[in-house]
């Protein structure tokens, strides 16, 4: 039974030991180009399911938050890529929207110019009736950091 314990120990110290993941010297993310938000909304085929490093317009308004370009814009929601928040970094970001706005509190005419890394994904039409940015635009991106920010006020 001490020999069965002993083993147990050992066994468990050596694959502590060995089975570290191997370490990455850079981060994956520094090697994405950035993409200008129109590049994205021509060719969304090309990007759907990567991860990207994108410059674009932040917006928010009562349905959510959305990226969009006046550059190319459309018009209405296909111009528009619903916001997507992950539960890892919910908090972070919208910490760091308020660091850039210096307030928490929303206003519409408050833009955020960025550049952010995050997964891209052309969606199918929602089956969900509502008013909700996400439910109502075929493009999303989950923001997984924001590299480069300012805050402008829009007339």
């Amino acid at each position: 039974m001490v020999f069965t314990f002993g083993f147990g120990i050992f066994s468990t110290l050596a694959w502590i030991k060995y089975n570290k993941p191997i370490p990455n010297d850079k981060n994956e993310d520094e090697d994405l180009p950035i993409l200008a938000y129109c590049e994205l909304v021509k060719n969304p085929e090309k990007y759907s399911g990567k991860i990207v490093r994108v410059s674009a317009d932040l917006y928010w308004f009562m349905h959510g938050y959305y990226l969009a370009d006046k550059n190319c814009a459309a018009g209405g929601d296909s111009a528009r890529t619903a916001i997507v928040f992950d539960n890892q970094n919910r908090d972070r970001i919208f910490q760091k929207f308020n660091e850039i706005r210096g307030k928490e509190t929303l206003d519409y005419r408050d833009v955020i110019n960025m550049i952010a890394v995050g997964k891209f994904k052309k969606v199918e039409k929602s089956q969900i009736s509502s008013d909700s940015i996400k439910d109502r635009t075929l493009l999303h991106f989950e923001i997984k950091d924001i590299e480069s920010a300012y805050l402008y006020v829009q007339e």
